[in-house]
C-alpha cells in the first residue's frame, strides 16, 4: 500500500530538504512528490522536522536489556552510596538463597570524596549468602565479593591471567577486583540466564531503542562460547515479534571471539560469513546479520588497562597493558578475514590503536578494501595514527558521549599534550578517516541527543551552556554528527545502500521530532525529543 507523507521538512543530506515522501510496502519510493497519488493513504507530519532513523554503529543490546535487572550505581556520588543501592536492590527483589546479585554503572572517578574502589569486603557489606558482582560502567573492570571469589576458585590465590589482572591485597589474597581477561574467571561460575530471561532482556531493550529513534544497531552480546546460543535466541525473538506483528530492532551482529581460533572457525564451519541474513521482516528486509568478529587490543581509560605508549600521568607505574598481544592480533584479524569475517577491533589507549592498526595493515589491500575493518573507541590518537587509519581504509566507530564522563578524569589521565589529541573527531573527518557514532550502551546513554550534542558543542550543555567545550578545534557540524549516527553508521555495517538516508529505495525508517535542531541554539540539541518513529513504512506506537 502506497503512504503518502506530507507537510514535513524532510533532511535528505548536507543543505537539501523535501515536503514530501511517498512509500511504497517498506521502501521510499519517491521524495519531494507535489501530489499523492490516487489510492495513497496521506499522513500529515504536522510541519516536524524528519530525519532518518539512527544507527548506533556499537553498542550491547542484550547486556542493556540485562541492566535493567541489575541494581544501578551510575551517579552515585560515593562507594557508600553504591552499596546502599545494592542492600535496597537486595531488600526489594528478595532473591532466592545463592543467586547472583549483580550490579551495573559503578564509575569511582565520579565519587565526590574518596575515589576507591570496592573490595570484597566492602560487597560482602551487601551480602555474604549470595555471589554479588559489580560492573565498573566500562564494563572491563568488576568487583567480587567473597562468594563470588569463592565460586571462581580465588578465595586464596590470584593466579597470573594473560590480558588481565587479579588485584591482590597486602596480603596476597584477591582483593574482588578483577580487570580484564581475569573477569572471565568469575563470569564464566556465574549462574546462567535461561532462554526466556534473555528473550525478556532483548525485548525489553529493543523497545527502548525503538522509543528513541534507533531502528539499526551493531551490537557485541556474546563472546565466544555461548555466540551460537544467542544467534539461536534471537531468531526466537524476531519469529514471536514478527507473529504479533511488533516492530524489531534492526541488528547487525558483532561477535566476541575470545581471541580463539576456534571460535572463528565456527563461523566458517556453520557457512556464516559477513553480509549473511539470518532473519528477515515478513515484507522480507534483513533485521539480523551477520557483521564483524570483535577483538580487543587493550581495555579502558577508566580503568588504567587501556594500552598507552608512554605511562598514565597518574599511575606512572603503568602504561596499561594488551589485551591481545600484537602477534596473536594479528594472527586473529588474518584468519577472520581469509573467512570473510570483518573485523572489529576495541582499542582505546594509543598503543591499543597502533597494534589494531598494525595488524590491519598486514592485510592485502583487496581484502581491507572489502571488509571495511574498524576500530572501536579509538580514542587515545594523534596525527600519525590518523593518517595510517586514512591511507589503510580503517574506519572509527566512536561514541562521543563518552566525553560526559571522561572530560572531567582526561587530562589527569594521560597530561594535557596527550589529552588534547584525544576524541578528535574534527581531526578525524578532515584527516579522512570514516567515522561512525553509536553509545556503547549501557556504557553510556542510548539517546541519540546526548551523543549529537556531544560532538558539536564537546561540553555539558546543561552545566556549561556558554562554555567552549573541551578541545574545541575537535568540534563537528552538526550535519557531520547526524551523517555519522544515520549514513555513517550504515555503512561500517554495509547497510548503506538500504538505511540511513531518505532517498529512494532506502527502507522506509524516519523519525520526527520536537524541534527543528538546524535553527535553535546548539545547547538545545541535546534536549531534542524524538516525537514519532516509522520503520519499513509502519508507525510505531509506544
Amino acid at each position: 500500500m502506497l503512504k503518502f507523507f506530507y507537510n514535513g521538512k524532510c533532511w535528505l543530506g548536507g543543505n537539501y530538504f523535501a515536503n514530501t515522501i511517498l512509500v511504497d510496502k517498506e521502501r521510499i519510493a519517491l521524495v519531494g512528490l507535489d501530489d499523492a497519488p490516487q489510492r495513497a493513504e496521506k499522513i500529515d507530519l504536522e510541519g516536524a522536522l524528519v530525519l532518518p532513523a539512527f544507527y548506533d554503529s556499537h553498542l550491547h543490546l542484550l547486556w542493556l536489556g540485562r541492566s535493567e535487572a541489575s541494581f544501578k550505581t551510575a551517579g552515585a556520588s560515593s562507594l557508600a552510596e553504591a552499596l546502599d543501592r545494592g542492600r535496597a536492590h537486595l531488600r526489594l527483589t528478595h532473591p532466592a538463597p545463592g543467586a547472583l546479585v549483580e550490579g551495573v554503572g559503578l564509575d569511582p572517578d565520579a565519587f565526590s570524596g574518596g575515589k576507591r574502589e570496592p573490595d570484597r569486603s566492602d560487597l560482602d557489606s551487601i551480602s555474604r549468602e549470595h555471589p554479588v558482582v559489580l560492573q565498573r560502567h566500562c564494563g572491563h573492570t568488576v568487583y567480587c565479593n567473597s562468594a563470588a571469589l569463592a565460586l571462581a576458585g580465588l578465595s586464596e590465590k590470584g593466579p597470573a591471567v594473560e590480558g588481565g589482572v587479579v588485584e591482590v591485597d597486602a596480603g596476597g589474597r584477591p582483593s574482588g577486583i578483577l580487570r580484564e581477561n581475569a573477569a572471565n574467571l568469575v563470569r564464566a561460575k556465574l549462574p546462567s540466564f535461561s532462554d526466556a530471561q534473555i528473550r525478556a532482556f532483548l525485548d525489553l531493550a529493543m523497545q527502548k531503542a525503538l522509543s528513541l529513534g534507533i531502528t539499526a544497531a551493531g551490537s557485541f552480546d556474546s563472546d565466544g562460547p555461548d555466540c551460537a546460543r544467542i544467534m539461536g535466541i534471537y531468531r526466537k525473538v524476531y519469529a514471536e515479534r514478527e507473529l504479533k506483528q511488533q516492530a524489531s530492532l534492526r541488528i547487525t551482529v558483532q561477535a566476541g571471539v575470545r581471541g580463539k581460533e576456534e571460535f572463528i572457525d565456527a563461523f566458517a564451519e556453520q557457512g556464516i560469513s559477513t553480509g549473511d541474513v539470518l532473519a528477515q521482516s515478513a515484507g522480507g528486509s534483513a533485521l539480523y546479520r551477520m557483521g564483524a568478529v570483535k577483538l580487543f587490543a587493550d581495555g579502558t581509560l577508566g580503568g588504567h588497562t587501556a594500552w598507552l605508549s608512554a605511562p598514565y600521568t597518574d599511575r606512572p607505574d603503568t602504561e596499561g597493558y594488551p589485551v591481545l598481544a600484537p602477534p596473536v592480533l594479528a594472527r586473529l584479524v588474518r584468519k577472520a578475514a581469509e573467512q570473510g569475517l570483518q573485523v572489529l577491533i576495541h582499542a582505546i589507549g594509543d598503543a591499543g590503536v597502533d597494534s589494531a592498526l598494525s595488524a590491519f595493515e598486514a592485510l592485502p589491500e583487496a581484502a581491507r578494501k572489502a571488509l571495511r575493518p574498524g576500530i572501536i573507541h579509538c580514542q587515545i590518537t594523534n596525527g600519525a595514527l590518523l593518517r595510517r587509519m586514512a591511507r589503510a581504509g580503517v574506519q572509527a566507530l566512536v561514541q562521543p558521549v563518552f566525553l560526559a564522563d571522561d572530560s572531567a578524569i582526561l587530562e589527569r589521565r594521560v597530561g594535557p599534550e596527550r589529552a588534547l589529541q584525544s576524541y578528535a573527531w574534527g581531526a578525524m573527518e578532515r584527516t579522512g578517516v570514516i567515522t561512525s557514532y553509536g553509545t556503547d550502551a549501557p556504557v553510556s546513554p542510548l539517546n541519540p541527543f546526548e551523543g549529537v550534542s556531544w560532538a558539536v558543542c564537546r561540553r555539558d550543555t546543561e552545566t556549561d551552556p556558554a562554555g567552549q567545550g573541551f578541545a574545541p578545534e575537535e568540534k563537528v557540524p552538526l550535519r557531520t554528527a547526524l551523517r555519522c549516527y544515520t549514513g555513517r553508521a550504515a555503512w561500517s555495517a554495509f547497510d548503506e545502500k538500504r538505511l540511513g538516508l531518505l532517498r529512494p529505495g532506502f527502507l522506509a525508517d524516519f523519525i520526527t521530532i520536537d524541534r527543528d535542531i538546524f535553527h535553535v541554539p546548539e545547547e538545545e540539541i541535546r534536549r531534542a525529543r524524538v516525537t514519532r518513529v516509522w520503520m519499513g513504512g509502519r508507525e510505531l506506537r509506544p
